[in-house]
């Protein structure tokens, strides 16, 4: 099985994962690219990474080989800082720049060229001072094929109509505001309910379990519960969530108290709730992301100063983790499966 890791500073590597012992392969590097600190992969073996190449930020797509050096597709940069965020729905990838509150939304052709379909700006403010000005950290689709947009820096989910078929944003429906200095940083629908969300906030490391109207794009709250132990007392923040891949299970990462937080998901007659079974240590400092394995084996989390990448067992009955294997890779901030 193998992995892909992206790294803050220095380029992306690979490693293979034996799925019948957990156990990693060294690290092999497969791109040269500067700050390639997140990418998603397509289906049909393409890579699309944030980097920057000298003052020029943007998307890079690549063709992957299996362990060798990935071959350049495309690029679309513009002077300025690197995105925080790409991720890629069918042939659309969206794209969040997290300094200048900028997202963008580019076509995807099969051979891998890029095409700007539109754009827009953010402004805007919350009440901490990481908050200053807008913060775009995450797009995706809601169920109803509406355009999300997680905005960290005045603590919003925003709902646009959107044509999947052009790549063209519509009109804003809707707005939901977290509590003040939430700073939402990633979204995922639940397995079973497809209109019920959770969303980490990076900033009061807390996780909001919401409800989607696909007749007005709005959202509700229904729960907001805590990643760290009741007596945590330091700076820390959210990194990453996933969901367990058969839905019951979903775990979230501290940057600062480095741990891994474990919730089941109970199904109640008001939609699901999330109910702490543990909070364990990452094996390492500043969690930045994870990723689960499509058998819902394993745990992979990068962490990131501490230049490491930790395998965790996933026991499938009680959701609990344990520690399989470490390696030493630069810096990583983003791990996947490619599948």
């Amino acid at each position: 099985m193998q992995l892909i890791f992206g790294t803050y500073t220095k380029g992306l590597f690979t490693s293979n994962l034996n799925p019948e012992t957990g156990q990693l392969t060294d690290p092999i590097k497969i791109s040269n690219l500067e700050e390639p600190t997140y990418f998603d992969l397509t289906t049909n073996q393409q890579l699309l990474t944030v980097g920057r190449i000298g003052q020029r930020g943007g998307v890079f797509n690549y063709k992957t080989e299996d362990h060798q050096p990935l071959l350049p597709l495309d690029q679309a940069t513009t002077d300025g800082p690197t995105p925080v965020h790409v991720q890629v729905i069918n042939n659309l990838a969206l794209v969040s720049n997290y300094q200048t509150g900028v997202g963008q939304i580019y076509q995807l052709t099969p051979d891998g060229q890029l095409a700007l379909t539109d754009q827009f700006q953010r402004s805007g403010s919350s009440v901490l001072p990481q908050q200053a000005t807008s913060h775009v950290h995450f797009m995706t689709l809601a169920p109803d094929g509406r355009l999300l947009v997680l905005d960290l820096g005045t603590d919003e989910i925003l709902t646009y109509d959107f044509d999947r078929s052009t790549g063209q944003l519509g009109n804003q429906v809707a707005s939901f505001r977290t509590r003040p200095g939430f700073g939402p940083r990633q979204l995922y629908f639940d397995r079973h309910n497809s209109n019920d969300a959770y969303v980490l906030g990076e900033l009061a490391s807390q996780v909001a379990v919401l409800h989607y109207s696909s007749d007005t794009g709005t959202f509700t709250q229904r729960q907001l519960i805590s990643t760290l132990p009741d007596d945590w007392i330091g700076n820390t923040g959210g990194g990453a969530i996933q969901l367990s891949a058969d839905g019951q299970f979903l775990y979230a990462s501290n940057r600062g108290h480095d741990s891994i937080v474990i919730y089941q998901i109970q199904r109640i007659s008001t939609g699901p709730h999330l109910q702490l079974i543990d909070i364990i240590s990452c094996h390492g400092v500043f969690p930045r992301d994870f990723c689960l394995t499509p058998d819902g084996q394993y745990l992979v989390v990068g962490n990131q100063k501490s230049s490491s990448v930790v395998t965790f067992w996933i026991n499938n009955t009680t959701g609990r983790l344990t520690i399989i294997d470490k390696i030493n890779v630069p810096e990583p901030v983003c791990v996947k499966v490619n599948a």
